[in-house]
């Protein structure tokens, strides 16, 4: 029901961006070069990241396409992987990253790429890191790149409005709507990012049988993450959504403000999972 209730906000903040615009035409009509100007720069702003996204993404993340000539095996267990939740599959990327972690994206059914760092997989077990690739991969049979561009919307139209660089400098006096609009917006897609991280968990937990791989995996990635020095991490901040435990310290936060669910939440979860499946938990 959270989840749901998250969802009706989030259209409800659409309808209102929409509404917005919406009764500007109508409260100043002759002003309507104005607000069609506002209208299109924020549809080119919200199409451009979602065209470049996954270009963007690998660059930061410091990561190249492979395929079955360079890494068979990394290939072959996210093809095995992807069978096990019938997709098709995805493209692989192999990051040189210096941090054990991973993510997938997927805007199109046609671009799907699931991204390992190549730290991860030296930390990892075959059956730790097939944990990760399953939680990855039920990230794409879940459309949640999609869903979360969808919900960043809101966000993003408040940020043009009230951010310093924005280049809507002529709807600076609206600044106070974007502010509120981007902060409730926020705490809404946060909500649906943590919710993700749980329901990709599930799918991991129960495609693989293993769900007690994928707690001892979290633990070894949370360990090994807390220990990089945060100016080596500065670089992949942007991807923080994004993988499957945060690089960013977030202990300090309220559970409200994190894009991932605290890692003893997680680990409970799992848990309570294992024991119904009859594994042994931790």
């Amino acid at each position: 029901m959270r989840i749901l209730a998250v969802f009706v906000l989030l259209g409800v903040s659409l309808a209102a961006v929409g509404a917005a615009i919406a009764w500007l035409f109508f409260f100043l009509p002759t002003w309507w070069p104005l607000w069609a100007a506002v209208a299109a720069a924020v549809l080119l702003t919200v199409a451009r990241q979602y065209r470049r996204a996954e270009g963007s993404l690998l660059d930061v993340a410091e990561a190249v396409i492979v395929d079955e000539r360079t890494e068979p095996h990394l290939c072959s267990l996210v093809g095995r992987v992807a069978a096990m939740l019938d997709l098709p599959a995805p493209k692989v990327a192999l990051s040189r990253a210096k941090l054990p972690n991973g993510f997938a994206t997927a805007l199109t059914r046609r671009r799907p790429v699931v991204t390992i760092t190549d730290e991860m997989r030296r930390k990892l077990d075959e059956q730790e890191l097939e944990t990760v690739i399953a939680h990855e991969l039920a990230h794409l049979a879940n459309r949640d790149a999609v869903v979360m561009t969808v919900a960043s919307i809101p966000r993003t139209v408040g940020l043009q409005l009230f951010a310093p660089e924005t280049e809507l400098w002529f709807w600076v006096f609206l600044w106070p709507l974007g502010l509120l609009l981007f902060a409730w917006s926020s705490f809404l897609t946060l909500a649906l990012s943590r919710y993700r991280e749980y329901s990709a968990d599930s799918v991991s937990a129960l495609a693989t049988g293993r769900p007690e791989s994928l707690m001892s995996a979290l633990e070894k990635l949370s360990d090994e993450v807390a220990g990089i020095p945060d100016e080596d991490l500065r670089s992949v901040a942007s991807l923080n959504q994004l993988f499957i435990v945060p690089v960013r310290a977030q202990e300090r936060r309220h559970a409200l403000l994190r894009d991932h669910p605290p890692l003893d939440r997680r680990l409970a979860h799992l848990a309570s999972i294992a024991r119904r499946l009859g594994k042994p938990g931790h």
